[in-house]
């Protein structure tokens, strides 16, 4: 039993633009930026194989066709740090503008001049993070995510994160692989096998105080789960004692509590060995936590309610700590609290059905607390809901068997 929380990849796209977005100061109009550039390009050695008839035409295609003409500077630059670092820049405006300057990046093959950037310039913080942030605009396409996955790129970005000390490029990158694995089980498990789970956690590990980048980890985490190599592998690099303990240290910042909720959801899904190690360490008490905490959020108790009916769902050991902790009293406020919200109701009454199931100390509590009669409530209001339905009608029959 239990239930799989898929990502929103709209959402995503959106939020990874916008941050990609907030990384560079909006140059000024397209002609003055253009005619900055020319001036340095003209004053820089040109690379030995290109005479002064290319880069005359360089130049001229700057102006008529900013994307392509900015591509060739930096395919034809490659050594100049400060050539590399205009292009990337004016790059990631195009593409930030306009999602058709995207498409013409990818039809001009941008990707390899940028790739190439990074591995000659791996140690150059502030051409670093534009690099990062162009490969995380053309990841919110598909063409984008395509290209990227076959031109070696998630390889780029997990080498990215194994030597950058600025919790800004990792976000990115983490964005970068959420915006790619989505809904993608090929892509989620790529990325996986390549260390994208490894270097997530390395970076988690390394900005344990530092709460946006627990989140986008933690958001970066469930997407890559669940996927069974990716929920071993995660738990055996004790990434759940790492979402836990980021639960933990943010209590109070409602987005990371979602996401680190939902993490564990997916990791639970389907996998005892995960269960154990959520019951072990402490992960249902801080899923309670976080429910308490955020009584007022429907997405907390929504994603409460879905990780703790994974983390239940046939363990009787993590039932029995569930208990300990008044669960039930918890679900019982999530469901009068949000009992309008379709989605809480729903994951509330699968967790319920998952709780008092061959557990007959838990549905002597449910009992107690009147959920049975809640139940029948809730079914009654969302009658319409085919959802809503199906979870009434499984708690229902559970506690009459």
């Amino acid at each position: 039993m239990g239930c799989s929380c898929s990502s929103n990849n709209k959402t995503a796209a959106v939020q990874s633009s916008k941050s990609a977005k907030n990384q560079v100061t909006a140059p000024g109009s397209l002609k003055s930026d253009a005619d900055r550039m020319l001036a340095e390009l003209s004053a820089a050695p040109p690379a030995k194989h290109v005479s002064d008839v290319d880069i005359n035409k360089l130049l001229a295609n700057i102006l008529v066709q900013p994307v392509a003409g900015t591509i060739e500077a930096m395919r034809n630059y490659p050594d100049r740090q400060d050539v590399q670092e205009e292009c990337a820049e004016r790059l990631l405006h195009l593409c930030a503008k306009d999602g058709q300057n995207i498409d013409k990046f990818i039809q001009n093959r941008g990707l390899e001049p940028v790739f190439r950037a990074l591995e000659l310039h791996i140690s150059q913080h502030s051409l670093l993070a534009k690099c990062v942030c162009i490969l995380r605009q053309v990841a919110t396409t598909n063409a984008g995510r395509t290209a990227i996955s076959v031109g070696g790129g998630v390889k780029r970005v997990v080498s990215v994160m194994d030597v950058c000390s600025d919790p800004k490029i990792f976000e990115n990158c983490c964005g970068i692989f959420i915006d790619m694995a989505n809904n993608d089980q090929n892509m989620k498990l790529r990325i996986g096998t390549l260390g994208g789970s490894s270097a997530i956690l390395k970076g988690m590990r390394q900005y344990v105080e530092n709460p946006q980048v627990q989140e986008q980890g933690c958001s970066a985490l469930r997407v890559l789960v669940p996927n069974p190599h990716n929920q071993h592998s995660i738990g055996d690099m004790e990434g759940i004692q790492v979402v836990i303990k980021a639960l933990q240290a943010h209590l109070s910042v409602v987005n990371l509590q979602v996401q680190g909720c939902w993490a564990l959801c997916n990791l639970a899904y389907s996998h005892p060995k995960n269960q154990e190690r959520i019951g072990e360490f402490g992960g249902l008490a801080s899923i309670m936590r976080a429910m308490g905490e955020h009584i007022s959020s429907c997405e907390v108790q929504q994603h409460g309610c879905a990780a703790v009916r994974n983390a239940v769902a046939n363990n009787v050991a993590n039932k029995q700590r569930f208990l300990n902790l008044k669960g039930v009293e918890v679900i019982k406020h999530a469901l009068e609290r949000h009992s309008e919200n379709v989605k809480v109701v729903e994951q509330g009454l699968w967790a319920l059905r998952d709780i008092i199931s061959d557990c007959p100390t838990a549905l002597a509590q449910a009992m107690e607390f009147g959920m049975i009669e809640k139940v029948e409530s809730l079914g009654a209001m969302h009658v319409e809901c085919s959802q809503v339905c199906a979870a009434v009608r499984e708690a229902l029959n559970v506690q009459q068997i």
